[in-house]
């Protein structure tokens, strides 16, 4: 259908989903209606459609399927419907010229890759309705800057903000309980982040190459931090740690090169292990109850020419302390 410019779809009501792949690499497709009795808008449906102008989803759409308007590039603006309860993976990836997405309440999850790549992606309007943000869902979104996030989101997937290299402020709900692997990594423009009392699981290298990152206070509830979680954060200056937490993975602070303080709320029990967790050699409490001493232990760096423990490559845990 390499010609195909404009299509004119029934209105009646039997007409209800379009299958897959339908208007798949229709390139010169411009304009198309989709009735109000759509309910299905199958994988691939209007995969590669370059020339589609923007389309006006029907409010009683229900199914969207993966890759369905992927490579969209002339879409400036997309508006989602509220009886979509969630949007198909990677279904608007790579739209580059989006501008403006709003999500309207009754849509529940955004899956995986839904908006990778859609690098002028500026005004973003999530709904209270929330609850997921999948995996690298906003990867590569260039131009984002701002996210509000409602009290009924819970989980944030890896790679969800991935090199949102200008998001520079990000508002978490009251409610989140898990950030994975690289969800806010590569964003350069990021100075501060206010983390839940909810929050209980992170991921690897969470704020990795966050260049901007100046200070963060982690919650009691979280309990471990993975490998590289602040690797690259060269302008990190203080972190604090949580009441609960048990284990530290290797190189947390690798290039802080701007790094003062390393709060730990307890600072006894703590052994330097390997990566299979096991042995171990007791960290003695003056290394980490200063937070200057502290930093500089979590850098390998010396002070004043003396030497200090190095536990930049280290495994921390906690040891609870026998009754």
């Amino acid at each position: 259908c390499l010609n195909l410019e404009s299509v004119v779809l029934p209105t009646n009501k039997y007409f209800e989903e379009i299958e897959f792949g339908t208007f798949r690499s229709c390139e010169s497709l411009k304009s198309i209606n989709i009735p109000e009795n759509v309910k299905k808008i199958s994988d691939e449906a209007f995969f590669r459609c370059i020339s589609l102008e923007n389309i006006t989803l029907p409010q009683n759409l229900r199914d969207l399927g993966t890759d369905a308007f992927k490579y969209c590039i002339s879409f400036t603006e997309i508006n989602i419907p509220a009886k979509l309860s969630s949007i198909g993976k990677s279904s608007f990836a790579q739209c580059t010229n989006v501008k403006k997405l709003t999500i309207n309440n009754g849509v529940a999850i955004i899956d995986d890759q839904a908006f990778y790549g859609c690098t002028s992606l500026v005004d973003v309007s999530l709904p209270a309705s929330l609850s997921k943000i999948g995996e690298e869902a906003f990867n590569g979104c260039t131009s984002l800057e701002t996210i509000v996030l409602g009290d009924n989101v819970k989980t944030i997937g890896a790679g969800a903000f991935f090199a949102c290299s200008s998001l520079s402020s990000i508002t978490l709900g009251n409610n989140v309980e898990e950030i994975h692997t690289t969800a806010f990594s590569r964003c350069s423009a990021l100075k501060s982040i206010d983390l839940p009392e909810s929050l209980s699981t992170l991921g690897s290298a969470v704020f990795s190459e966050c260049d901007s990152l100046t200070e963060v206070t982690f919650p009691d509830n979280v309990i471990r931090l993975y490998e590289d979680t602040f690797s690259g954060c060269d302008s990190l200056k203080k972190v604090t740690f949580g009441s609960g937490l048990v284990f530290l993975g290797a190189r947390t602070f690798l290039n802080c090169d701007s790094l003062e303080e390393v709060v730990f709320k307890d600072p006894t029990g703590w052994k330097r292990t390997d990566a299979t967790y096991s042995g171990g050699e007791d960290i003695q409490k003056k290394y980490l109850s200063n937070p200057k001493t502290a930093a500089i232990c979590m850098q390998n760096a010396k002070d004043n020419g003396q030497e200090w423990v190095g536990l930049l490559n280290s495994y921390l845990k906690k040891v609870k302390p026998t009754q």
